[in-house]
């Protein structure tokens, strides 16, 4: 069955994801640090997730790029390294022993051995992201064989071999050995760009009954604020483009420098004693591959109040070569 990942087995059910490297003419290299490496455009060729079995996106765990690109979780962030080329066949190879259950879209569950819940609280979904033959990517997800309700399953040779395929591909460090890292020290992944999504949910005007008030905003703001408080410039109504997401049409999403996103978090329109409180957890949440959710209400001038849910993810490379809803589908 394989050894277990011990950090996965901790992994928190979470719910999803992060950049990308710029092209370059296909060359080889060589680096003083380790043998001869490859250059070429980046493609994905393999991403790891780690969340509920029936969600798409939750935690990245583990990322790897057709140029060498590795990004791993490690101590609570995100890091990036390079593999060389003897690494990269490490990980190709591995990918190809296990090609018959990655050739395309699915879902492996287990059936039960004895009357329980099928999932319950404790059990873990791997996602493997992988590219398709036309550019676009599918999901081929598993539960864990690791996780505290396998005692109630059938066991099952391809969840066995998924979970352990997940535990070689989040540990990079000991899947391809000291020759198949170009750097020994690994570097904080700070994305370039982040996926900023809205969804912007029309709410009724308080009335004078004061339990009626809980999901209703009053007319104008509340005093000491101007009503239109939110992270960027311009009206969240006509924020980047408009796309549906699971049958809600009232979504909007945008690319952003990682550098705008973070100037706009370290404004939160929340009161002293919560900002900074407020920053870091974001800062934390954000840095370990992990979305940030948050709703507050907006006022625009002239016209009734509604409530904006804010939705950011720190990209991978392979994130921005697509539409920005993408990086909420994968």
């Amino acid at each position: 069955m394989g050894k277990a990942p011990v950090n996965l087995r901790r992994a928190a059910l979470v719910s999803l994801v992060l950049l990308v490297s710029a092209c370059a003419a296909a060359s080889r290299t060589t680096s003083d640090d380790g043998p001869t490496m490859i250059s070429s455009p980046a493609k994905l060729l393999v991403r790891l997730d780690t969340g509920n079995i029936f969600y798409k996106v939750g935690q990245h765990v583990a990322d790897y790029l057709t140029d060498g690109t590795v990004i791993r979780l490690h101590d609570g962030k995100l890091e990036t390294n390079k593999l060389t080329a003897t690494g990269l066949a490490t990980v190709q190879a591995l990918l190809d022993r296990e090609s018959d259950l990655l050739s395309g879209p699915g879902r492996f569950e287990p059936k039960l051995v004895r009357s329980a819940l099928l999932f319950g609280p404790g059990t873990i979904g791997y996602h493997f992201i992988l590219p398709a033959p036309d550019g676009s990517r599918f999901i081929v997800s598993s539960v864990n064989a690791w996780s505290p309700d396998a005692k109630n399953w059938v066991p099952d040779p391809a969840i066995d071999r998924l979970s352990a395929l997940a535990g070689d591909l989040a540990d990079p460090a000991s899947l391809v050995g000291d020759t198949g890292l170009v750097d020994p020290a690994w570097l904080i992944y700070r994305p370039a760009r982040m996926g900023v999504f809205l969804a912007i949910a029309p709410t009724r005007i308080c009335g004078s009954d004061p339990n009626d008030n809980l999901d209703c905003l009053s007319v104008s703001p509340p005093a000491g604020t101007s009503g239109t408080d939110w992270l960027f410039p311009g009206d969240p109504r006509a924020f980047g483009t408009a796309f549906t997401f699971a049958g809600d049409t009232t979504r909007r999403c945008a690319l952003l420098p990682g550098a705008e996103v973070d100037a706009a978090v370290a404004n939160l329109p929340l009161s002293a004693d919560l900002a900074q409180k407020a920053r870091d957890s974001v800062a934390a949440t954000l840095a370990s591959g992990v979305t940030w959710e948050s709703g507050y209400p907006f006022w625009p001038a002239g016209g009734p109040g509604f409530v904006i849910i804010v939705t950011v993810v720190a990209l991978l490379p392979e994130d921005v070569a697509g539409p920005c809803a993408d990086a909420l589908r994968y």
